[in-house]
């Protein structure tokens, strides 16, 4: 006898943030080798993540290595779970062309930089270190390079590719070593520029050539680019003047807004921090989403008192347009900032959300297991008219030397982390030295209502059943069994728990108990687990509580550990014969439950 219920489930925040960001997967390339460093570049946009890999040997088929060619790989969301979709190589791939160091992704649509490639788009006319960038499209379910972009004045090291951005049919390539004004005319060593590029009639076209009003020697204009629409900016890590011209700080750093206006790109404002001073490299990052901009100055000291100065502990700035005018509307530190941390190194902004890389902090969230250079990503959102930092993310792997951090990327409830120098597998095992990761995190909003709907009851049967499904979606099927209790994991961020009565009718075939994977009736102060990550033995100290019983089941709901009648104060578990991944530890308390996640390596 089968039968169908639907249940309306308020689920609970899980931490006293605004938001829970939850780790979704660490992604590796399906080929990866050691020092590819892959990661080194990433970007995040809906379902669709790619990853730069730009000291990656091998064509798509795992041969003809050429040193250093680089290559870029896609990852899709399908059916809640993300995996490798495409692996990108130039079409003209060559040694040393570092294809794949700066990347972006919009829709269906991806840019790659490589700027120490040297041949212009016919494959001629080699220029050392001129660079190039490509854009890939996904036609049907196969990616295809539909054009290689190059600078229609290209010259000997340029670096045209250093960064990259594309928003729908329009992208902007940096060349931060260029020298030529917009005219080709006024040679300034390593002024720098930008380049626009716009898909008409189904090719892809330079449009403008974009210089600052105020470019001089060695400004490294085009640093970072990063286009929304019809807006862009460009940054000058190496600028040395205010806005106004003057107050000469060396690589004090600045940053450019362009704007489309009447068929033309018109730079609109030039943006300086308030508290600028020498050496901050001020726009070393940028990020731009609608009316708002994030900058990083990964070399800046003090906090946002100007004062408490840490070297090189770093430092973001969000600017907003209101009435036509670009203004600092905050400076963003890390909570636990410290010296040489490099916050804002990377950085992204997806709407009232922005993500900041610190690829040298060495702190766990907690502020502790120091790892030197393991690195850290902060998020910080907007609300009541605030920006307040909200998470700090860290990998659940983290070790010394990862640089998690060295890039990050948002969009709206996801965001991707790289590690370049991470050595592990998915598993925790197959040690190659730095051939890299990226991690995905996810989170959802206080308190979503998702109808849980359609779950099939079949009468006397037995076992567990999870299923993991997007906490945006409005739906999900929850398979469930008749005298049973069953979890379903919401992408990690909440559980429900769902206790199956006698199914004669409808109406009593399920009851919710307990919702929330962190906190499920339990003081997160009753109950720790530690080491977590384990490679061992995990212990669990129930403080004070007695009579508890333990349940711990792996990511796809085999169960392969419960205890019950638990009375003592800590309790050792061996994990050494599980394999290697994320497993849930159910502890029960009378009627109060938590469940947390651990992870085996």
């Amino acid at each position: 006898m089968k039968q169908i219920f639907t249940l309306l489930l308020s689920l609970l925040s899980l931490t006293t943030f605004a938001q829970n960001w939850d780790e979704m997967i660490k992604a590796v390339a399906s080929d990866r080798g050691v020092g590819d460093q892959f990661g080194i570049n990433i970007s995040i946009s809906g379902d669709r993540a790619v990853v730069g890999a730009y000291f990656e040997d091998e064509d798509i088929s795992g041969g003809n290595p050429l040193v250093d060619a680089g290559s870029v790989y896609i990852f899709e969301l399908n059916g809640g779970v993300w995996s490798e979709t495409a692996k990108l190589v130039a079409s003209d791939r060559g040694a040393g062309d570092y294809f794949g160091f700066r990347v972006d992704i919009s829709g269906d649509r991806v840019i790659v930089g490589a700027y120490l490639e040297e041949e212009d788009a016919s494959g001629s006319a080699t220029l050392a270190g001129a660079g190039s960038a490509y854009i890939f499209e996904l036609n049907g379910s196969v990616w295809s390079e539909t054009v290689k972009l190059v600078a229609a004045d290209r010259d000997i090291n340029d670096r045209f590719g250093f960064s990259v951005s594309i928003s729908g049919d329009r992208a902007v390539v940096g060349a931060y070593q260029e020298d030529e004004d917009a005219s080709g005319g006024n040679p300034e060593i390593f002024a720098g520029s930008a380049y626009i590029f716009e898909l008409s009639g189904g090719i892809w076209s330079e449009t403008t050539k974009l210089v600052a009003s105020d470019r001089g020697t060695e400004d490294r204009f085009g640093r970072a680019v990063s286009i929304d629409g019809d807006k862009v900016i460009v940054g000058a890590h190496y600028g040395d003047e205010d806005v106004s011209g003057g107050a000469y700080l060396l690589n004090a750093g600045s940053a450019y807004i362009f704007e489309f206006s009447g068929g033309t790109w018109v730079e609109t404002a030039k943006l300086v921090a308030s508290d600028r001073g020498q050496g901050d490299t001020f726009g070393s990052s940028v990020s731009i989403s609608g009316g708002k901009v994030i900058i990083g100055a990964d070399l800046e000291d003090e906090d946002v008192s100007g004062g408490a100065s840490l070297a090189d502990a770093g430092s973001a700035y969000i600017f907003e347009l209101n009435g036509g005018v670009w203004s600092e509307t905050v400076k963003l530190v890390a909570a636990d900032r410290d010296i040489n941390d490099r916050f804002g190194f990377s950085v992204s902004i997806s709407g009232d959300r922005a993500v900041v890389g610190s690829y040298q902090d060495d702190e766990d969230v907690l502020g502790g297991d120091s790892l030197y250079n393991a690195g850290s990503a902060y998020i910080f959102e907007f609300s009541g008219g605030v920006w307040s930092q909200t998470t700090k993310l860290v990998a659940s792997d983290r070790s010394g030397g990862d640089n998690f951090g060295i890039d990050v990327s948002i969009s709206g409830d996801r965001v991707i982390i790289g590690a370049r120098t991470e050595d592990e597998d998915v598993s925790g095992g197959s040690t190659l030295q730095n051939a890299g990761s990226a991690y995905i995190f996810n989170t959802c909003p206080i308190n979503p209502n998702v109808t849980v709907s359609g779950a099939t009851l079949t009468a006397n049967t037995t076992g567990a059943a999870y299923l993991w499904i997007n906490c945006d979606s409005s739906n999900a099927v929850v398979p469930s069994e008749t005298n049973q209790s069953y979890t379903a994991i919401a992408n990690g961020n909440y559980a429900v728990i769902v206790t199956i009565g006698n199914c004669t009718d409808t109406s009593d075939c399920a009851i919710v108990n307990e919702v929330g994977i962190d906190d499920l009736g339990l003081s997160s102060s009753d109950l720790k687990l530690y080491p977590n990550p384990t490679t061992g033995n995990l212990t669990i100290d129930l403080g004070e509580l007695d009579n508890v019983t333990i349940s711990i089941t792996s990511s796809i709901g085999k169960e392969v550990f419960k205890a019950t009648d638990i009375s003592k104060n800590k309790l050792e578990v061996s994990l050494a014969e599980f394999s290697n991944g994320i497993y849930f530890v159910k502890i029960q308390n009378g009627g109060k439950i938590v469940t947390r996640k651990i992870i085996k390596r």
